[in-house]
């Protein structure tokens, strides 16, 4: 599993920080299920650079990021 970017920010208008980590991960065995005490996961699924530019995302910002990982990933 690698780390891939890294966000901070804060969200002046609540006052709250938060801090984003995404990671490269490979499926190896077992099932699909969201494990995600916190209910913020709504679905898991794999998606290609069109269908990334055609979704709605619940961090829009994050799409140019998203697009340009997937358009040079060596894998």
């Amino acid at each position: 599993m690698d780390e891939i970017n890294q966000k901070k920010g804060c969200y002046n208008e609540n006052n709250i920080s938060f801090e984003v980590h995404y990671f490269l991960v490979r499926i190896v065995g077992g099932k699909r299920k969201i494990q995600d005490p916190d209910n913020l996961i709504y679905d898991i699924a794999w998606k290609n650079i069109d269908d990334l530019k055609k979704i709605d995302l619940s961090f829009p910002e994050d799409r140019g990021f998203l697009i340009s990982y997937m358009k040079n990933d060596p894998y």
